[in-house]
């Protein structure tokens, strides 16, 4: 799954996502949020922690590496950081599109 990985939630916004191999991952936007944390994928779900922020998505992927995150049940993180507001936080679920 390394790669870079591009969102866009509305026609203002768009969202990157930059996985690399050794499971660290950096997430900004194009209104200035930005974090860095890691990513462990167990049993198609993604958990993503930036400090004490943790994410949880279910992850499907498309034959051209498009990632579909959908939220999990327990995604419910606390907003301490910009992993918060990283799409799908409103929606159930995000495509991020491989670049």
């Amino acid at each position: 799954m390394a790669g870079i990985y591009m969102h866009q939630p509305n026609p203002l916004v768009s969202e990157t996502w930059v996985l690399a191999k050794d499971g660290t991952f950096v997430y900004r936007d194009s209104n200035g949020a930005k974090v860095n944390g890691t990513v462990t994928l167990k049993d198609g779900v993604v958990r993503l922690q930036a400090g004490e922020v943790v994410r949880h998505f279910s992850v499907a992927i498309e034959k051209d590496g498009t990632l579909t995150f959908s939220r999990t049940e327990n995604d419910a993180p606390r907003i301490l950081n910009d992993l918060a507001s990283m799409s799908p936080s409103v929606l159930k679920s995000a495509k991020y599109q491989k670049k």
